[in-house]
């Protein structure tokens, strides 16, 4: 979008729409009332795509279990593409689960991983990934706990 007072460009169109139109209750700003689809009004709430990939990137061997960690390991381009657009758009953890194909093993090690930051257990975080949970990370867990994600 080249207008800085109209930044969202509506799904599957070229048609750009002011931020306080998304999610506004006023279907028909976007063709097929598209600026009021469920997983975008839950992406208007959550943290910004490029800094949950950055924050992935970062942590991501923390995070996720071992066999999730590899297969980000073999194509990292593919995979934090993945993860923050569904981690963006997920109603919940359960949602982000199906949409990234996250084995139970998997799924049980993020959600222990989530709560450890939430419950501000910082001693049973590696080190490694504690620089990344005081740059934001934390923040990160917060807000998705405030939207509902680990319902």
């Amino acid at each position: 979008c080249i207008d800085p007072s109209e930044p969202f460009q509506c799904p599957q169109s070229q048609q750009c729409i002011a931020l306080q139109f998304i999610c506004d209750g006023h279907p028909g700003d976007c063709p097929d009332n598209l600026d009021e689809n469920e997983e975008i009004c839950i992406a208007a709430k959550r943290p910004a795509k490029k800094n949950i990939e950055k924050f992935l990137h970062a942590a991501y061997t923390f995070l996720f279990g071992e066999k999730l960690s590899r297969s980000i390991d073999e194509n990292k381009i593919f995979w934090f593409h993945t993860l923050a657009s569904a981690f963006s758009v997920s109603k919940n953890i359960h949602s982000f689960a199906e949409k990234t194909f996250m084995s139970l093993g998997d799924l049980a090690h993020f959600r222990n991983i989530f709560q450890l930051i939430h419950d501000g257990r910082l001693e049973d975080i590696p080190l490694f990934a504690q620089e990344a949970v005081n740059q934001g990370l934390a923040a990160l867990v917060e807000k998705v706990y405030d939207s509902g994600f680990m319902d």
